[in-house]
């Protein structure tokens, strides 16, 4: 039986997170039936409340416990190790023994180690340091990184990159920036986003399906009228970042809703991060946002989801969208699983070296540089070509499907060592 721990990504809050966990757990189940998973979360009390599976251990990885549990604590359970004194490993916390005992670790990170997000280096570190100390292997997969400009962000990538079994690049940009650090080739690895191996059947949440369902009929209503459903993804980092450098956010997507309307175009706004029980919060949750943006919209032809649903709903929504325009990262990867158009407005280079896998970068817009009448042009012009884009992004999903599994095959293969 093997023992799978992964880490840096969580059942609830960030859907995007969730359908890596959910993606990544339900392909090693295909090989490894009887594993038992241990997922090290930041949300861990949100994640016991809506996981039910006997599997699936669920620990505690907020970063103070990060730092003063299981990093301080790894040291000795090495050295405990390094003397053949295993015994005396029972008496340490659960969470860590489990680490200790696992066969590997999965860094799910969506992103780490970037230039401009120092603050989150601590976390990016101490998700693996403990288990490079114990000896575990630790396999950090597709994710975006670099660059590595920043001397405290170099340093701490190149130390802690180069301890790792595999590094997977998530697009050409990220192995660009990982070649700058002159990693060893056997280290370094491409792979697509694990996501794009997400099935319905790998949901492990049951959250507000009759609600969904309720939607997709409402959905399927409007189409019966012919009318064309465009979806809109905000993001609650965007409507941060942008609140801060005076772009407002919330009155673009507002117009965009009016806009579409005023075309005879109906509108599904939904989340990609939701913790509809802490809505005085940003933090991983777009759900404050669509409330801002949808308060002052009437009319039957637009819809919004205002609580929690997980990743298999929110594909269960973008399956009945013509285009969609969003600003997460993971409703993107859901639209193009799907082959449906998607237009993006994000904040990094993590969304440009995917779109440009699918030959979409042309609808890649960064936030804080577009204008808002040429994002409303390009809007339209990928609607009037939606289904020239749509074969466009069929044919080279299945290339991209076969990349994302690479990293599972590398897993299955070290665990068959």
């Amino acid at each position: 039986m093997k023992q799978i721990s992964i880490i840096a990504a969580t059942f609830s809050g960030n859907r995007g997170a969730e359908a890596m966990l959910c993606s990544t757990i339900a392909r090693l189940r295909d090989r490894f039936p009887d594993s038992i998973f241990n997922v090290y979360s930041y949300y861990p009390n949100d994640d016991r409340l809506i996981i039910r599976d006997s599997k699936i251990n669920i620990y505690n990885a907020a970063p103070m416990v990060l730092v003063f549990k299981i990093f301080f604590l790894s040291i000795p359970v090495w050295f405990c190790r390094l003397l053949k004194l295993n015994i005396l490993t029972k008496y340490f916390p659960r969470s860590l023994r489990s680490l200790s005992s696992s066969d590997v670790l999965i860094d799910l990170a969506g992103v780490s180690f970037i230039d401009g997000r120092e603050k989150f280096i601590p976390y990016n570190i101490l998700s693996i340091l403990p288990a490079v100390i114990m000896g575990i292997p630790v396999v950090k997969f597709s994710q975006a990184m670099g660059p590595f400009k920043s001397k405290i962000n170099r340093i701490s990538a190149n130390y802690l990159l180069k301890k790792c079994d595999a590094v997977f690049a998530r697009g050409e940009i990220t192995e660009e920036y990982l070649q700058s650090l002159n990693l060893k080739s056997s280290i370094c690895h491409s792979a697509a986003d694990v996501a794009f191996l997400h099935e319905s059947k790998d949901g492990l949440t049951h959250e507000n399906e009759k609600y969904v369902s309720s939607i997709v009929s409402k959905l399927k209503k409007l189409k019966k009228k012919d009318r064309m459903i465009i979806g809109l993804c905000p993001s609650s980092l965007i409507a941060q970042k942008s609140r801060k450098s005076g772009w407002d956010y919330i009155g673009f997507l507002q117009d965009t809703v009016k806009l579409l309307n005023e075309k005879g175009y109906s509108v599904i706004m939904f989340p990609n991060a939701t913790r509809d029980y802490d809505m005085a919060h940003l933090r991983n949750n777009d759900l404050p946002v669509i409330l801002s943006v949808m308060k002052n919209i009437s009319g039957s032809e637009n819809i919004y989801v205002d609580r929690n649903i997980n990743s298999v709903s929110i594909k269960s929504l973008i399956s009945m969208c013509d285009v969609t325009v969003v600003s997460r990262f993971h409703a993107m990867v859901g639209s193009l699983s799907l082959k449906i158009p998607v237009m993006v407005l994000g904040w990094s280079h993590k969304y440009l070296e995917v779109m440009g896998q699918f030959g979409q970068e042309k609808y890649v817009f960064d936030y804080k540089k577009t204008d808002r009448d040429y994002l409303w042009l390009k809007m339209f012009d990928l609607i009037d070509k939606r289904k020239k884009e749509s074969l466009k992004i069929g044919n080279r999903l299945n290339t991209v499907k076969k990349s994302s599994y690479s990293q599972i095959d590398y897993v299955i293969r070290l665990l068959n060592k």
